[in-house]
């Protein structure tokens, strides 16, 4: 659990796809809540397209994760994190809280719920979307944080 959670916080912070996605289990469902957002459970290739389409669009990004926190017996791991970054409409900052389910050897993430700062994602989203639209090349560059 501590290897999966350490190498999750790690790729969110260096950018590595790879790491974000290592040690999730085939069926791993990943959710940002709150409920509110309209968001619904990505599988493992819907997330890797949403995480890499973040990454395109902010750069200089920053994770920084506190209060971790393992629960071995129920298999489940949990952190608050923050995180940085520029983007072509100004300065991009979060506030976050993940909650990670595991598979019964701890090896495998099989759930994660990433609690985001709603308000601010959505103010924050709604103007990188406007401003991308102004420059779309056709190619769906508009469409920036999909609600699926």
């Amino acid at each position: 659990m501590q290897k999966a959670t350490e190498t999750l916080i790690s790729g969110f912070n260096t950018g590595t796809i790879n790491d974000i996605m290592a040690h999730r289990s085939a069926a791993c469902t990943q959710r940002i809540l709150p409920k509110t957002l309209g968001r619904t459970p990505k599988n493992n290739a819907e997330a890797r397209e949403h995480v890499t389409h973040v990454y395109d669009l902010l750069h200089d990004w920053t994770f920084t994760a506190d209060n971790i926190l393992y629960d071995v017996a129920a298999r489940k791991s949990c952190f608050h994190a923050t995180s940085s970054a520029t983007s072509p409409v100004g300065p991009f900052g979060n506030e976050y809280s993940f909650f990670l389910w595991f598979s019964e050897d701890g090896e495998e993430i099989t759930r994660i719920e990433e609690m985001v700062d709603s308000a601010y994602s959505k103010e924050y989203f709604a103007r990188l979307t406007a401003h991308m639209k102004g420059v779309d090349d056709g190619e769906g560059a508009g469409s920036i944080m999909r609600r699926d």
